[in-house]
């Protein structure tokens, strides 16, 4: 049972293929111990051009992710749902650099970022 709903705001996402796929589900990933990981998956639609996701928590980072094989390959760009239901793609600047305070949000081995270590 998915109680993310109980602690935090969350919206149904429809997330379109830029090219259709022949899949009957696709994988809704975040970043996790230093890799996108599959939490869910969701049925994709007419005739691969969609796929949709319910109860989404707001304000996370997520990518979208295929079947492959045995396993799966990330498609499109990561995004985030902000507060109010509007998806921004990650569009990142490759020649600028910044820093900023990462706080421990997960629990186990490798779940933090150290002080002064840098992330690529």
């Amino acid at each position: 049972m998915d109680v993310t709903a109980e602690y935090t705001a969350t919206s149904n996402f429809v997330y379109q293929f830029e090219k259709p796929q022949a899949i009957p589900i696709a994988y809704i990933c975040v970043y996790n111990y230093g890799e996108w990981k599959p939490i869910f998956y969701g049925k994709v639609y007419s005739k691969g051009k969609y796929v949709k996701f319910n109860g989404m928590a707001k304000d996370m980072a997520y990518h979208i992710a295929v079947p492959k094989g045995s396993s799966y390959k990330l498609v499109g760009k990561p995004f985030i749902i902000d507060s109010l239901n509007h998806v921004i793609y990650s569009e990142p600047d490759l020649q600028k650099k910044i820093k900023i305070v990462v706080e421990k949000t997960n629990i186990g081995t490798d779940s933090w970022v150290k002080k002064t270590e840098h992330i690529h």
